[in-house]
């Protein structure tokens, strides 16, 4: 019977993850079609010259479909050498929409992650031998990776289809935020449920929320706003000038960018503290009930905190980044650097003080803030993939959560070989030095090596600078014309 439901729950979410697959991977095989030939239609109509009678299909698909007419000449800024559009003046556009399902399917992922953290606490006692009472074997050893391994790749490319630059630090943390508030309501709640309805209920009714929010993703997900059928002409404008422009069917780079410092740096940085977020999703609870004694229900809503926290600071972190690089306090590396550095500085500082803690408030609080202050890497080296590549983010990141998943499964087996008795502070203690370790070795790599400007294998086929903005001759010449008119 136990295999049998174990099966069945693999089974949902392996549907859940073909789902998400089918219409997010897409997103990596449409490289921005027709980007250029929109931005030169939008700045020949606001220069006076008339735009085309039949323009790019796909803004005369959004004509179409009711969409607004072309922007005027107030959404549009020149300089000597860029392109500046403002955005549009709704507030909430298509892009946040999209912001918003991207979100719900991080937080839905790692929902159904963490939940055989809590829920074998309540099927077996713990192993001491090299089993990791992990999501991380369960992966292992079913289709579900699969699966599961395409759904982050696909939210980067997305990501960079859909984010302008001037909001993707707050973009970027609402959408990795919303990763920390998946165990914030699975954890408390396999608790709950475990207490009073056996651990079986944690896999039936996970499994079905999966399934139903799949539902919703093949409805209402888009993979870039030239797909679309309702976004507006203005802020597909806006989107498609701010990213620049690029050739479709664009051979990946694999040279030069396996030969790229910077990505290496962000994919190695990603990777070690992906490899310490997940010992701490996975062990937490086992470290609550054996060393701090916590009870099944008190251990789900503890285990839940350090997420609720992550979950919170995301947003003042993603916005005062966004803030600080377009009032020119800070360059865009310089804010990816220091935004990192309080995050694996800060949690590396507060995991080393666990280690040496004999309280257990206390101890509950440096695990609370450990934790919470990651999520200042979310407009750091998590968001530093879509600058090194807008083309090819969904490409680096892969390789990233590739290694980081290496490390989800060996991290906890390293911890098992560690910690050999129930209850050992002092092996525990080994256990925290050692993951302090790697936070800070892993912010040294980034500040030394890091990098936010966009490389140049980011568009092989093209100039490096139409990506970054940079206008040709003849959109130079119809840039002096329109700033005649203005």
């Amino acid at each position: 019977m136990v295999h049998l439901l174990v099966v069945l729950v693999q089974w949902c979410r392996c549907c859940w993850y073909w789902m998400v697959w089918k219409v997010e991977l897409a997103a990596g095989m449409n490289q921005h079609l027709e980007m250029k030939s929109q931005v030169k239609w939008l700045i020949r109509g606001c220069a006076g010259k008339g735009a085309p009678v039949r323009g790019p299909e796909s803004l005369k698909r959004a004509d179409n479909a009711g969409a607004k007419t072309e922007p005027s000449s107030e959404n549009v800024a020149m300089t000597s050498d860029r392109v500046h559009i403002t955005p549009p003046a709704a507030c909430f556009g298509t892009r946040h929409a999209q912001t918003i399902l991207l979100a719900v399917s991080s937080f839905t992922i790692y929902m159904l992650r963490v939940n055989l953290s809590v829920a074998i606490v309540g099927m077996t006692a713990m192993d001491n031998g090299i089993r990791s009472n992990s999501s991380e074997d369960g992966n292992a050893t079913t289709p579900a990776p699969l699966h599961e391994g395409c759904v982050y790749p696909s939210i980067f490319t997305m990501m960079g289809l859909w984010m302008p630059p001037a909001e993707r630090s707050l973009m970027s943390g609402i959408i990795l935020g919303a990763q920390t508030m998946g165990p914030v309501v699975a954890t408390p709640l396999a608790g709950l449920l475990v207490a009073k309805c056996g651990w079986p209920s944690v896999f039936y009714s996970y499994g079905a929320m999966g399934f139903v929010y799949s539902l919703v993703v093949m409805r209402y997900c888009a993979e870039s706003p030239t797909a679309h059928k309702t976004i507006t002409l203005e802020e597909r404008a806006y989107i498609v000038a701010s990213l620049g422009s690029s050739k479709d069917k664009m051979p990946t780079p694999w040279g030069p960018m396996l030969r790229s410092i910077p990505a290496w740096a962000a994919i190695w940085t990603m990777a070690l503290q992906g490899g310490v977020f997940l010992a701490f999703l996975t062990k937490i609870p086992t470290y609550l009930s054996t060393v701090l004694k916590f009870e099944m229900k008190e251990n789900g809503v503890l285990t839940a905190l350090p997420y609720l926290l992550s979950w919170f600071l995301s947003f003042p972190f993603g916005w005062s980044c966004d803030k600080l690089v377009s009032r020119g306090y800070l360059s865009l590396t310089a804010a990816r650097k220091v935004y990192n550095s309080i995050s694996h500085v800060g949690s590396g500082v507060a995991i080393l003080a666990l280690g040496f803690c004999n309280d257990p408030n206390t101890s509950v609080v440096l695990l609370i803030l450990s934790i919470g202050v990651m999520s200042a890497s979310y407009p750091g080296v998590q968001a530093n993939f879509m600058d090194l590549s807008p083309n090819y983010s969904g490409t680096i990141f892969s390789i990233s959560n590739f290694l980081s998943a290496v490390c989800g499964v060996f991290g906890p087996i390293i911890i098992s070989f560690i910690v050999t008795e129930k209850g050992s502070v002092s092996q525990w203690r080994t256990v925290y030095c050692l993951l302090s370790a790697v936070m800070f070795l892993s912010n040294l790599v980034y500040v030394f090596y890091g990098s936010a400007e966009v490389q140049p294998w980011n568009d092989p086929s093209d100039n490096h600078n139409k990506i970054r903005g940079t206008k040709t001759d003849e959109e130079k010449e119809e840039g002096e014309k329109l700033a005649s008119i203005t």
